[in-house]
C-alpha cells in the first residue's frame, strides 16, 4: 500500500472541521470545507455559507460564533466543532481511509482513520476492531486492503488515498491551547471568574484513540426489554461460546471491569432467536451505537424491535386493486403498488450528507396477487414503507447511477404479463421469499418482542 501524503515537520498538525450527526457521531468536512471554514474564522467573520465553497452544500450555512451548521431550507441546525489533529494522523499525513460499501467509498471515522494509519507507520498489518469496539466486528489486513467480518467472514476492499487538498495547519498558539478562550480546559492559574465555561466560545478539541479499556455502559437502555437473564450454569449456555468476546460463556466476560464484577458471569438471551451471549458483551455492544429501539442478534442477525432504515422521505406509496389475474393466480385479481419519489439532498443517515441525490426510473409499479397471501404481503409492506425500509440512497445495479434511489433487499415484482425478465409472474417461490425478505428487516407478523 502507498503512504501517499507526507506529514508536515515542525508544524503544529492540522484543524479538522466537523459536524455532528445523529446519535452524536462527528463527521469530517472534507479539506477544502475546513479551510473555507478556517479561513473565515480567522478573518473573524461571522458566517460562512457552504455553497460559496461547494454546490454541494448550497443549502448550509455555518454561524462561527455559535459553532452551528444551519440548512437554510428547513432552519434546522446541528452543531460544529473545530479538531486539531497531531502530526501522526491520516488528516496530518494529507490521506483518508476507507471502505467500499455497494460501489461507493464510505471514509472510515476519525478515531478508526488514525488506529488503520498508526499500525500501517508502526509496520503492524493486522488491525482487530472488534477489541476496541463491539460494534465494528472486523479484521483489517493493511497488506491485502481487505476488511473481513469476523462472523460472517464476509470481505470488503479498504483503501488510503490522498486528499485533494490538504487540511489546514494549526497555527503553534493553538497547539499550546492559547488563547485560553479557545480552548475546552480553563487554565489552572486563572481565577474561577474567568474559567467560567464561556457559551460562545470556540471549542477546540484534541484528538484522542479510543480506550482499549472498559466501556461506558448506561444501566437503561432500551436493547434490555429484547432479553431475559440466563444463569450461567444452564447446560446449554455451557456448551456455548459468546460470539462477541469469544470466550465460553461460562467464564466471565472480556468487558468484566475486574475479576470480582458482580455481572461478569451474567448471561442473556435474545427473547426472539434465543440466543445468548454475556451480558455486559451485549451491554457493550449496544452501548457503542445510538439509542436504538432494536437490536440485531449478532450470530443470526434477527431483528429484535423495531428498525428504521434511511429510506428519502420524499416518497409515496399507493396500492390499488386490478380486475385482471397475474399469471400463476387465474382465480384472483391484482394488487397494484405504486411507488413515487422525486430527488432531494441526502441527510445525516445517507452516505453523502449535503450531497443531491436523484430518483430515476419512477413512478414504479409492483404487483402481488389479491388473495391472502398478496394481502399479508402488502400489509407487511405498508409496514416495512412507514419504517423506512424498502428504499435507499445508493448506486442503481441497472443503470450505474450512483447517489440515487435503489431498492433496498425487498425484492418486488415488476412485472404484471409475465416473468420473461425475471421480475414478474409465475414464480411459486416469491410469496415465501419476500416474507422472508421483510422479516431479516424485522417486518413480520410477531411484533410481541
Amino acid at each position: 500500500m502507498a503512504a501517499g501524503g507526507s506529514s508536515r515537520s515542525g508544524d503544529c498538525g492540522v484543524v479538522v472541521w466537523e459536524w455532528e450527526e445523529n446519535g452524536g457521531v462527528w463527521v469530517s468536512y472534507d479539506s477544502f470545507v475546513s479551510t473555507a471554514l478556517e479561513e473565515a474564522l480567522r478573518a473573524k467573520k461571522r458566517r460562512l455559507k457552504l455553497g460559496d465553497v461547494t454546490s454541494e452544500l448550497e443549502l448550509y450555512e455555518v454561524d462561527l460564533k455559535h459553532y452551528k451548521q444551519s440548512r437554510l431550507d428547513t432552519g434546522s441546525s446541528r452543531h460544529v466543532r473545530r479538531t486539531i489533529f497531531p502530526r501522526g494522523s491520516p488528516q496530518a499525513h494529507g490521506v483518508k481511509w476507507q471502505w467500499q460499501e455497494r460501489g461507493h467509498w464510505l471514509c472510515y471515522d476519525n478515531n478508526t482513520s488514525s488506529i488503520l494509519e498508526e499500525h500501517l507507520q508502526s509496520s503492524k498489518p493486522k488491525v482487530s476492531l472488534y477489541k476496541l469496539n463491539p460494534k465494528m466486528p472486523y479484521r483489517i489486513d493493511l497488506q491485502k486492503c481487505v476488511q473481513t467480518n469476523v462472523h460472517t467472514r464476509f470481505s470488503r476492499a479498504i483503501q488510503r488515498v490522498p486528499l485533494l487538498q490538504p487540511y489546514p495547519s494549526a497555527i503553534k498558539e493553538d497547539h499550546k491551547g492559547v488563547p485560553q478562550n479557545l480552548s475546552r480546559k480553563s487554565s489552572k492559574s486563572k481565577t474561577k471568574k474567568d474559567s467560567k465555561p464561556q457559551k460562545n466560545a470556540m471549542d477546540v478539541e484534541h484528538y484522542s484513540q479510543p480506550s482499549t479499556g472498559s466501556v461506558a455502559m448506561s444501566s437503561t437502555k432500551p436493547w434490555m426489554s429484547h432479553c431475559k437473564v440466563v444463569s450461567s450454569l444452564d447446560s446449554e449456555a455451557a456448551k456455548e461460546d459468546c460470539v462477541i468476546c469469544f470466550e465460553n460463556l461460562c467464564q466471565p466476560s472480556d468487558y468484566a471491569t475486574s475479576a470480582v464484577d458482580p455481572e461478569a458471569l451474567a448471561v442473556v438471551s435474545l427473547k426472539k432467536c434465543g440466543h445468548m451471549f454475556h451480558k455486559l458483551c451485549l451491554k457493550a455492544l449496544c452501548s457503542s451505537g445510538t439509542e436504538s429501539d432494536y437490536i440485531q442478534c449478532p450470530r443470526c442477525k434477527k431483528i429484535h424491535g423495531v428498525r428504521i432504515g434511511n429510506q428519502p422521505q420524499s416518497g409515496h406509496m399507493k396500492a390499488s386493486r386490478l380486475a385482471s389475474s397475474l399469471p400463476g393466480y387465474p382465480t384472483c385479481g391484482t394488487i397494484q403498488i405504486h411507488y413515487d419519489f422525486h430527488g432531494g439532498v441526502q441527510g445525516s443517515e445517507h452516505p453523502a450528507p449535503g450531497k443531491p441525490y436523484s430518483a430515476h426510473g419512477f413512478p414504479r409499479r409492483c404487483y402481488l396477487p389479491d388473495n391472502k397471501d398478496g394481502n399479508k404481503v402488502l400489509r407487511l409492506l405498508e409496514v416495512a414503507w412507514k419504517r423506512r425500509l424498502i428504499f435507499t440512497i445508493g448506486a442503481s445495479v441497472t443503470t450505474g447511477c450512483q447517489d440515487t434511489v435503489v431498492w433496498n433487499e425487498i425484492h418486488h415484482k415488476t412485472e404484471s404479463t409475465g416473468n420473461a425478465g425475471g421480475h414478474g409472474y409465475p414464480d411459486p417461490n416469491y410469496i415465501s421469499n419476500v416474507l422472508a425478505e421483510l422479516a431479516a428487516q424485522g417486518v413480520d407478523d410477531d411484533q410481541s418482542v
